[in-house]
C-alpha cells in the first residue's frame, strides 16, 4: 500500500469505514518490519524508534521492546535521540506492564521521566536563542 492509499483510506474512513482495525494493524506491522530491518542493516537508532512506534500500533509491544533493547542508550550523545528512545521505551514498558510489579513500574516511570526531562531541556535550549 502506498502513502497515498493510506491517506485516502484514513480521510475517507469516517464516510466509508474502509480502514478497518485489521487493515490498520497490518499496515503498522509492515511498517514496523521495514524499519526494524533497516535498523538491523544500518544501525541507526532513529529507525528503531520508528519501528517501535509502529509495533505498538499493531499490538506488538514485546517486539518493540526487543528492538529497543538492542540500543546502548548510555553511549548516545544526541540528547534528542536519547529522549526519543527513553520516551518510546517507557511507553513500550507501560504497554507490556498491564500487570507490572511496583518496582518495575517505578523504573518505567523514571525512564519516561528521563525522556520528558530531556525534551524540556531541548525546548529550553532551543528557545533561548
Amino acid at each position: 500500500m502506498t502513502e497515498d492509499d493510506i491517506v485516502w483510506l484514513t480521510t475517507k474512513d469516517d464516510e466509508y469505514e474502509y480502514y478497518t482495525t485489521e487493515l490498520r494493524e497490518r499496515y503498522h506491522e509492515n511498517e514496523a518490519e521495514f524499519y526494524a530491518g533497516e535498523f538491523k542493516k544500518r544501525k541507526d537508532p532513529w529507525l528503531a524508534v520508528n519501528a517501535s512506534s509502529h509495533y505498538r500500533k499493531c499490538e506488538k509491544a514485546r517486539t518493540a521492546d526487543s528492538v529497543l533493547n538492542a540500543i546502548a542508550v548510555t553511549g548516545i550523545k544526541n540528547i534528542k535521540l536519547k529522549s526519543a528512545i527513553c520516551t518510546t521505551h517507557g511507553g513500550v514498558k507501560r504497554d507490556l506492564g498491564k500487570h507490572m510489579n511496583p518496582i518495575l513500574k517505578s523504573a518505567v516511570i523514571q525512564l519516561q521521566g528521563l525522556g520528558d526531562l530531556m525534551d524540556r531541556k531541548l525546548f529550553t535550549q532551543h528557545n533561548r536563542g
